[in-house]
């Protein structure tokens, strides 16, 4: 909204402007005039200034200088880039580009294994001439996992993309999390910026925000303009690409892109015209709508689902489609939870599913959040009547995996009995976290937070009776246990996720700010 007071002068006269270019972001523009009526020569300087560049970038690649194949970084980073698989340079945006015509053209960030992102980080760049749709396109890619900025075959979406084993490596609904933007642009230069921050990336085209994935990627950048391995070329040419180890601001967003389309004038003109001057207004208002929150629901048709919130006596009912109950068993008892009430347990505590269990189906998925999880022993999120421990920390090891049950020579061999998944899980001692296992294919691949961690090379196929513990006792997970779930089927990547963001979400605001900013100009 802006309200503003104008007056308009009417008057022939001649006049000549002149520019001094004063710094490559300030001019200062001195017009001086002549009115015809009243031979009264008046004089007013006005200073035009470009939004500057944020500051410290890690990685900053203009492009401009290159020794043989290499490119220095600008940045603050302790690295260089390189041109690979036959890219080459070109006039650019600003000076020169590097030029992807190549099938098996990229930039190569560092000598081996790329620039590792921070907690938070911005991605940006300039590119022109964007490629089809029949093929991937990739702006930047992981040295192992993840291409942070990437359309998929078969459509503009623009999203970024979570590798991790899985039995459809190209399927989009294992992989994709989209932005919800169909780049659809005009041909030119345009600049697209991605922001990851707390567990989502924010895309921004020519500045502007145009929507947000589900999906942070925590790997690194090593490739520049396709796919190290070749046939996912994103442009023709890339140019002025930066990395920040923070997520920038919307206005700093703002600033990077109209730092490059600013352009204060630079000629000397004379002329003799009729103007019409209007005075700018003294004062405006700016109003401006911060967006409410997006939150993912939860994945559709759990078996099983404790929310620990509706409980009667010991009897906690089930949420989800299975004809079975809770049961709190061996001193297990209410308390304050991530969200309403959870279970505490107890080195005896557990709770029961039903008379003998939720019998697990062909595929399936187990997930729960945990609390203060236990450093000593065997612990146990989830054990079968009989057999398997679907979710296990096993003695001596803070090794996530599956622990599979059958006669053996040494029933607490972790050789014999345990299939770890690789991934350790110190870091998650306090506070709530979720941990989830998908079990298909005769693998179990664990998930902590929404993000894959490792896979066991094993599949439980019996059931799930007991949560929290052993049945038996002496097991104890951790000290809290909530929102529990059970799927009789394999949840893709995305809907992992989902499942955590559904709980993790930030509340962002979903008021109004407003603004006053008070200008002064002078007309004559």
């Amino acid at each position: 909204t802006s309200t503003s007071t104008s007056t308009t002068v009417t008057s022939t006269s001649t006049s000549t402007t002149t520019v001094t270019s004063t710094s490559t972001s300030t001019s200062t523009v001195t017009s001086t005039s002549t009115s015809t009526a009243t031979s009264t020569s008046t004089s007013t300087t006005t200073t035009f200034t470009c939004p500057a560049v944020p500051a410290n970038p890690a990685v900053f690649l203009n492009f401009e200088t290159i020794s043989g194949l290499t490119l220095p970084n600008a940045g603050s980073a302790n690295l260089s880039a390189s041109l690979q698989g036959g890219a080459s340079i070109a006039t650019g945006l600003y000076g020169n580009s590097a030029s992807i015509q190549s099938s098996t053209a990229f930039v190569q960030l560092s000598v081996s294994t790329g620039y590792t992102l921070a907690a938070n980080w911005t991605i940006s760049s300039w590119f022109s001439g964007l490629y089809s749709s029949a093929d991937f396109r990739t702006l930047t890619r992981g040295f192992v996992n993840d291409h942070q900025v990437l359309i998929p075959i078969g459509t503009d979406l623009l999203g970024t993309w979570y590798n991790f084993p899985s039995d459809n490596a190209t399927s989009l609904a294992n992989h994709f999390f989209s932005s919800g933007h169909v780049l659809n642009l005009t041909s030119g230069w345009h600049q697209i910026t991605a922001v990851g921050a707390e567990n989502t990336t924010t895309f921004y085209v020519d500045g502007v925000s145009v929507g947000t994935a589900a999906f942070q990627s925590r790997t690194d950048v090593f490739a520049l303009g396709n796919y190290q391995f070749g046939d996912q070329r994103f442009a023709q040419l890339i140019d002025e690409f930066y990395v920040y180890d923070r997520a920038l601001t919307p206005t700093e967003v703002s600033n990077l892109y109209q730092t490059y389309i600013c352009a204060p004038p630079t000629t000397v003109s004379t002329s003799t015209r009729t103007s019409t001057t209007t005075t700018p207004p003294t004062t405006f208002t700016t109003t401006t709508f911060v967006p409410p929150a997006y939150c993912p629901t939860a994945p559709a048709n759990a078996s099983v689902f404790l929310s620990f919130s509706s409980v009667s006596g010991q009897t906690v009912a089930n949420g989800g489609t299975a004809s079975l109950s809770g049961l709190l068993q061996g001193g297990a008892s209410i308390t304050s939870g991530l969200f309403g009430n959870s279970v505490q347990l107890s080195s005896s505590a557990y709770v029961r599913l039903g008379a003998t269990g939720h019998a697990l189906a062909a595929n399936w998925t187990i997930s729960s959040w945990v609390s203060g999880v236990l450093s000593t022993g065997f612990r146990t999120l989830t054990r079968s009547l009989i057999r398997d421990h679907q979710i296990i920390l096993p003695l001596g090891t803070s090794l996530l995996g599956s622990w599979r049950n059958y006669e053996s020579s040494n029933q607490t061999s972790l050789a014999l009995h345990f299939y770890s998944s690789g991934y350790a899980i110190d870091n998650i001692t306090t506070g709530w976290h979720q941990i989830t296992a998908v079990g298909s294919n005769n693998e179990t691949l664990f998930y902590i937070d929404g993000l894959y961690v490792g896979t066991a090379a094993f599949q439980s196929s019996t059931d799930v009776f007991s949560v929290g513990n052993y049945f038996l006792g002496e097991q104890q997970f951790s000290q809290q246990v909530d929102e529990f779930y059970v799927f009789d089927r394999a949840l893709s990547s995305n809907e992992v996720w989902q499942l955590y963001d559904f709980y993790a979400c930030p509340l962002r605001p979903t008021t109004t700010s407003t603004t006053t900013v008070t200008s002064t100009s002078t007309s004559t």
